[in-house]
């Protein structure tokens, strides 16, 4: 067995964010069918990675926990992160799996066609000896999703990093991430769910997702339950609507939205989630914070790509200037 890596005060991050990385692969010509796309566009992917890099670039300190295969897709995205400026130290190697690849042509607004190859998954083979050797304490935050839950040795490995991080007094944010196309039933997802909620301080999620993850079709009743079981509040996505905040002390805030010109909504989410965590960790109210990650969500789906084109912080706060301020 590996032998847990000591740490020292340097090694500390903002955030640490566990689980899928994704080679997303974008036709460049918008509008048109996937068979008639002759250009793709190369992207880091995969919702955690996109918050990864979302925060670095909006200039907090992050990690990235995910495993990868070992081949030139894997070496891709080790690469890809290198040039972000974040440690790959936590990008590990998982001989006999593959790496995620998303392939897409763009049809906005709101469409697209999409081949998703997801067997063999890397960073679904992360267990509790990678947990042990991950910066979990030295973290502010550790932020994890959904996706994680899906199978074996990620499941439990995700609640024992959830677990880790709660111990050691560390904010625990859940991005619920929910896939249908990936889970044999709603319900499976919402039992996984809902075992780990009781680690989390603050859970981001549509509506959908928030729905998927209690259970009901209601969603004033799904807001309640996830209020009686996680630390401090939940995020409603809500897209061009903007967000609704609710907390555990019984406040609800609706944030309006920023204008955008819909490209490409695969990873705006992963903005939103990135921006309102530059926030939270600046010592922002929760609604400045969360009208913050509006703005970043505006900005993010306007662009081709996923976490290789979140915008800088500079781009962020001229965006909202432009657009009547906070």
């Amino acid at each position: 067995m590996t032998q847990a890596r000591i740490y020292i005060m340097s090694d500390s991050y903002d955030l640490l964010c566990m689980g899928r990385s994704t080679l997303d692969l974008f036709g460049n010509t918008l509008g048109a069918d996937f068979t008639a796309q002759r250009i793709f566009r190369a992207y880091l992917g995969g919702s955690p990675m996109n918050i990864c890099v979302g925060a670095h670039r909006l200039g907090l300190k992050t990690a990235m926990l995910t495993g990868v295969s070992d081949d030139e897709v894997g070496r891709y995205i080790r690469q890809a992160i290198r040039e972000e400026g974040i440690t790959d130290d936590y990008v590990l190697t998982k001989p006999g799996t593959l790496t995620n690849i998303v392939i897409g042509a763009l049809q906005p607004p709101g469409g697209g066609q999409f081949a998703v190859y997801h067997a063999a998954n890397a960073d679904l083979q992360l267990n509790f000896e990678d947990i042990l050797n991950a910066p979990i304490p030295q973290s502010k935050v550790f932020l994890f999703t959904g996706m994680c839950l899906l199978a074996e040795p990620s499941r439990s490995a995700t609640y024992f990093a959830a677990e880790r991080a709660q111990a050691h007094e560390r904010n625990v944010v859940m991005d619920l991430d929910y896939r249908p196309a990936m889970w044999d039933s709603v319900r499976t997802y919402g039992v996984y769910t809902r075992a780990v909620l009781p680690h989390v301080d603050i859970v981001i999620g549509t509506e959908d997702e928030v729905l998927a993850a209690t259970g009901t079709d209601d969603l004033t009743a799904a807001v309640i339950t996830l209020l009686s079981v996680v630390k401090r509040a939940v995020l409603v996505k809500r897209g061009v609507e903007g967000c609704e905040v609710y907390t555990v002390q019984g406040a609800a805030h609706a944030i309006p939205p920023f204008p955008a010109e819909e490209v490409n909504i695969m990873g705006a989410g992963d903005g939103f989630a990135a921006g309102f965590l530059y926030g939270y960790l600046r010592g922002w109210t929760l609604v400045k914070s969360a009208r913050f990650a509006n703005a970043c969500g505006a900005i993010q789906v306007s662009t081709h790509g996923t976490g290789s084109e979140m915008p800088a912080l500079s781009v962020v706060l001229d965006f909202i200037d432009e657009h009547g301020g906070f």
